[in-house]
């Protein structure tokens, strides 16, 4: 089931798309706090469509701290 859809960049669309980026950060609002672990959703770039399912999910108080918890490589 698709969670819900949000719209990106070209260059981060591109990185996903290519393996390149493997972290996506999100507000924890409401459109987004009910994603879990094995849940999709779409990524949209133009007329591009990238459905992606989330392999896990982190949180932090701060988006230093979280930043600092994955390899450069990972955050593309």
């Amino acid at each position: 089931m698709i969670k819900f859809s949000s719209v990106v960049d070209s260059i981060t669309f591109e990185k996903i798309r290519a393996g390149t980026k493997t972290v996506k950060f999100y507000l924890c609002d409401d459109k987004h706090s009910s994603l879990l672990s094995g849940d999709c959703f779409v990524l949209i770039n133009n007329s591009k469509k990238l459905i992606v399912r989330a392999q896990s999910i982190a949180t932090s108080k701060n988006l230093k701290n979280l930043i600092e918890s994955f390899s450069l490589q990972k955050l593309g």
